[in-house]
């Protein structure tokens, strides 16, 4: 048996770092009260008020949130923050880029160009923000476990982070393969990429328009790097893959990797490893679902639910469940190995 391991932002939460699109959105108005000469690209004017007083007129909607945040990305990711307490930057920016004309005032963007500025502007102090979180980051027995058990030459870890967390977990004697499909941090060789997964239904109407309106669609942005084309000759070459996702939701901003890896034949299993219980769990089989078009071959990969298979966080005190997990996991991957071997000697 082969593993091909998801790793999503929730394995950095895991680790207790402020790494959601949230935690970055509450920062950049914390910070502007502090200091209201920053990022002014994104905010003008917050003097003598506070991040409740803020969050409630934007919630108001009144011309003092029409008025103080020129980036309008920015003020849509506020605004659901605000009123949903959730936000989704790349979710908001295709959004924008399908309404790019639409109406009058300052709703929407008249060109793609400014657009991609002001994403561009965002992503930069998206970068410097997880970079800082970086420092706070520190390994966990439980997880340098996990990686040691599936230390195999037909391990691949699929890495949708931008943070260098996940290597600090990996030796230099690591059998396996990873695979930062998205980028690292400071990195040339291998920039961050940062975008929307549009499919091809999706960028029809783009045909034409020129290369801004295709500049952070991440089809696109895959081919600055051969990231995809490892995946796709380890799914193409590898057997009975087992895939494991840990602190991935599965949601719309990674479905075209995500498609192409549950719908692969190699792929026999999906195993959820979920944050705290059962709804968690639910949340990523239902965005499954959906990318797959409710797929009935696809769903019957899904391991059903197991409390055992709750993902560790830093202030759990107690492990038992998870290890006992893995461990039953891995004797049970080696006993199909071997019976898959002695068929293989008595043909």
């Amino acid at each position: 048996m082969a593993n091909l391991l998801i790793i999503g932002n929730g394995f950095d939460l895991a680790h207790d770092l402020k790494t959601s699109y949230s935690h970055f959105i509450r920062y950049i108005i914390e910070e502007k009260l502090i200091d209201n000469n920053k990022f002014k690209e994104l905010v003008l004017d917050l003097k003598n008020l506070t991040y409740d007083s803020v969050i409630k007129k934007v919630r108001n909607g009144d011309t003092f949130f029409h008025d103080n945040f020129p980036n309008l990305l920015f003020r849509g990711l506020l605004r659901n923050e605000a009123l949903y307490n959730w936000c989704d930057i790349e979710a908001e920016y295709f959004k924008h880029l399908n309404n790019i004309g639409e109406g009058k005032g300052n709703k929407y963007y008249n060109s793609a160009k400014k657009l991609n500025y002001d994403f561009d502007v965002l992503k930069k102090y998206l970068e410097k923000y997880l970079i800082d979180q970086e420092k706070y980051f520190s390994k966990l027995k439980v997880y340098s476990d996990f990686f040691n058990s599936i230390n195999k030459k037909d391990t691949v870890i699929l890495n949708f982070n931008y943070t260098r967390c996940l290597k600090k977990y990996i030796s230099n004697d690591y059998q396996g393969k990873v695979i930062n499909i998205h980028g690292e941090l400071e990195n040339e060789d291998n920039p961050i990429i940062f975008g929307y997964a549009a499919d091809k239904s999706e960028t029809k109407q783009f045909l034409g328009y020129g290369k801004e309106y295709i500049r952070n669609i991440k089809k696109h942005c895959y081919k600055i790097t051969d990231n995809r084309n490892k995946l796709k000759e380890y799914l193409d070459k590898t057997k009975n893959i087992e895939v494991s996702i840990l602190g991935h939701s599965c949601g719309i901003s990674d479905k075209l990797i995500l498609f192409e890896i549950f719908s692969h034949d190699n792929v026999s299993k999906i195993r959820i490893f979920h944050h705290e219980n059962y709804e968690n769990y639910l949340n990523t089989q239902a965005n499954i679902t959906s990318i797959t078009k409710d797929d009935e071959e696809i769903f019957d990969k899904l391991i059903n639910y197991d409390k055992k298979m709750t993902m560790p966080q830093k202030e759990d005190k107690s492990y038992n469940l998870f290890i006992e997990y893995i461990k039953s996991m891995i004797e049970e991957q080696n006993i199909i190995k071997r019976k898959s071997t002695k068929k293989i000697r008595g043909c």
